[in-house]
């Protein structure tokens, strides 16, 4: 009688029990023990040397299904694919997109032999490009529809000619190449014809999405109310107008509002900068700005009720904040080094931190923008005078050794304990100063003339709501999730794109603002850390089936782990002196913690 072979639970079971030559399912299963394992785990380090193939920062990464190739994008407005697995840094495409400003997402289209790309940028554009075409055809490929930047593009399983993108404008767009493969209707006239690709409208940006591998009518994205919704794609429709809240959960449109319960009390939100289902669709994992990383399951049946009415007041119109300036490529704050103000030694810049005497224009010139911004008829006497107290205070500050309340510009605690980080993407196309680092923080509302870059006000839209406390009433019951578990121990509050991911099915990944990698089991322990940057780590992309990790950030290349070190190199006393810092200014920066 056959007898059916036991399933190996663990890695030595699965090599003691394998042939010499393994079948392709016995290869899968010890890759995925290996990724589950422990030891295999704190014995990550670089397989071979950095892939220097960019002259930017490198924002998307993305395997192709065999795993064979790696798709990159870049500052450089560059796609490139390259054979990771080469001795030389083999690069297969080198193309030159039409993009004209930044690439933070490409992604390879399903079932295309690896051909056909497409591409999201900071300017809203989304580039369609098929590698088997000259330039001339490809040039005219281009959507520009969102308004203000695209983050993210997802590819649906099984389907070769549809995409979904999200932006900063708050809406979900799919196309399809099938019915055309360029759109200019974005600098439309007619509302109608600029939002004829609309599947869902959200209240504010939504920086992150995710399909559901076991079940991809299923799509998860993150709103940056604090929110991560998931919509099923059977009942959406193009939507030209924002639908109201409660026809959304009627026609099944919107299943899920999933938001943290500690977060939901605060009056503030957070952007979602990543948003990851698990491989068996049960679980979401969410990174959120300026925050830890949240794991829900899905398992439960549990349900939440949303306000069909405006938000409180308090959580929509806040003081605005006055960001620190930042001149043109300044890390300072980021990267290994990054301490808390009151740790530096001996004042020390770090990083690519710029000299005093510009530390000092950008302090005043933040201090005067501020005072313009925020001054009234009623004050404008009073800030008169006051001008030449603010100058007098920032030259004696200049001067004075940093406390752990430092003043503005005066290094990584000064940044934190003074003003409340949003995730800032830099902008290279201002040639001396970042322009989100001087805007108010996206997530906040504000009293002034100054408004959000999201032209769709979350009072006016009908479908803006949050789990709150503050409606009284039309309330409306929809499904939600248990919060798993949180991971603490790195830092996102400096870009938009910083990615968490599942490693296998035990550990979660995730890049840092601190230049490292980090690795925690399901417990929320963190069981590794290891640098792999100068300043920060944005993207985290597992291998299909192997267990190899590629990474990429700030530096202009993209690095490549794997379980290959010969004793465990995970160092508790490094983790700590990392983890401590981040503690010290989530808790300065947010006293509810």
């Amino acid at each position: 009688m056959f007898k059916r072979k036991r399933k190996c639970s663990t890695l030595f079971e699965a090599l003691n029990s394998s042939n010499y030559n393994p079948s392709n399912n016995d290869r899968c299963l010890i890759y995925s023990l290996a990724k589950n394992n422990l030891e295999m785990v704190k014995r990550m380090k670089p397989f071979r040397a950095p892939l220097n193939i960019h002259n930017g920062c490198v924002n998307s990464l993305c395997w192709n299904e065999s795993g064979t190739k790696l798709l990159s994008g870049s500052d450089d407005q560059r796609i490139k694919i390259v054979d990771p697995f080469s001795y030389n840094e083999k690069v297969l495409v080198d193309f030159k997109t039409t993009h004209r400003s930044n690439i933070f997402c490409a992604r390879f289209l399903p079932f295309s032999n690896d051909s056909l790309v497409v591409s999201a940028a900071g300017d809203g554009s989304i580039v369609y490009t098929d590698l088997n075409a000259d330039m001339e055809y490809n040039e005219l490929n281009r959507f520009i529809c969102h308004e203000g930047t695209c983050y993210k593009i997802v590819t649906i399983p099984d389907e070769m000619h549809t995409f979904l993108s999200c932006g900063e404008d708050g809406t979900i767009r799919c196309y399809d190449l099938r019915i055309k493969q360029r759109c200019n209707c974005g600098e439309e006239a007619s509302k109608k014809k600029r939002n004829q690709d609309v599947i869902i409208w959200a209240p504010r940006a939504v920086t992150s999405m995710s399909v559901n591998p076991r079940r991809p009518y299923e799509l998860a994205i993150g709103v940056a109310d604090s929110s991560v919704k998931v919509y099923d794609r059977r009942n959406l429709q193009i939507t030209p107008s924002p639908p109201f809240l409660r026809d959304e959960v009627n026609s099944g449109r919107l299943v899920r509002c999933i938001v943290a319960p500690e977060l939901d009390a605060r009056e503030r939100y957070y952007r979602i900068t990543s948003v990851q289902y698990s491989s068996n669709g049960m679980e979401i994992l969410a990174s959120f700005s300026s925050e830890y990383i949240y794991l829900f399951s899905l398992h439960e049946n549990v349900t939440t009720k949303l306000c069909t009415k405006p938000i409180h007041e308090s959580k929509l119109r806040q003081p605005a904040v006055m960001k620190r300036l930042r001149l043109r490529g300044d890390w300072s704050d980021t990267g290994p080094l990054a301490r808390p103000a009151h740790q530096a030694s001996g004042g020390t810049e770090i990083g690519q931190a710029r000299p005093t005497l510009h530390s000092s224009l950008m302090e005043r010139m933040t201090l005067v923008l501020s005072q313009m911004l925020s001054e009234t008829p009623q004050t404008s006497s009073r800030n008169l005078s006051a001008q030449g107290q603010i100058r007098n205070q920032s030259q004696r500050q200049n001067h004075e050794s940093e406390s752990e309340h430092g003043e503005i510009g005066g290094g990584v605690g000064a940044i934190y304990n003074n003003i409340p980080i949003q995730n800032q993407i830099t902008n290279f196309g201002n040639p001396f100063l970042v322009r989100d680092a001087m805007d108010i923080d996206p997530s906040f509302g504000s009293n002034s003339d100054i408004k959000e870059s999201n032209p769709m006000d979350v009072t006016d839209a009908p479908n803006a709501s949050l789990t709150s406390s503050s409606c009284d009433s039309s309330l409306i019951s929809v499904g939600s999730a248990v919060l798993v578990q949180k991971f603490k121990g790195h830092r996102n509050a400096r870009t938009m794109i910083k990615e968490a991911n599942f490693w296998g099915e035990q550990y979660i990944v995730s890049g840092s603002d601190c230049g490292h990698l980090f690795f925690w089991d399901r417990s929320g322990e963190l069981v590794n850390i290891i640098e792999a940057d100068s300043h920060v780590v944005n993207c985290v992309q597992p291998h299909p089936f192997d267990p190899i990790l590629a990474s990429s950030g700030i530096d202009y290349n993209v690095k490549l782990w794997a379980p290959v070190n010969d004793e465990s190199s995970f160092d508790a006393v490094l983790a700590s002196e990392v983890h401590y810092p981040h503690e010290i200014l989530y808790i300065i920066v947010f006293p509810s913690y």
